[in-house]
């Protein structure tokens, strides 16, 4: 899902940064939905999939866990839109989440 929203966003760069400095002025929040459309919910059932299959630590909520990458991809997509140089937003979220996920798995 982090691929497609990188692709989606990266088609016009300069309207990705006007929607989100909108959102973000208007006090939007990534559990909404308005700037994602249903990617709050979809991530929710992944994590919920992820912990029926004890791929997700048992001790992790799938809301919260859902709510970290939804955050973790509103600051990479926030620094992607201010950032001078250019970089690969879908790059820069996989590294985010190479980063968070040793805390969301089961270490069995």
């Amino acid at each position: 899902m982090a691929a497609e929203l990188a692709d989606i966003n990266t088609r016009d760069r300069e309207l990705t940064g006007i929607i989100l400095r909108m959102w973000l002025s208007s006090g939007g929040d990534a559990t909404d939905g308005v700037f994602a459309p249903s990617s709050s919910h979809v991530l929710v059932s992944c994590m919920e999939r992820g912990r029926e299959s004890g791929t997700l630590a048992a001790t992790v909520g799938v809301r919260q866990a859902a709510q970290l990458l939804m955050d973790l991809y509103i600051g990479v997509l926030c620094r992607w839109v201010r950032a001078d140089e250019a970089f690969s937003l879908r790059t820069e979220f996989d590294r985010m989440i190479d980063l968070a996920l040793p805390g969301l798995v089961h270490r069995g």
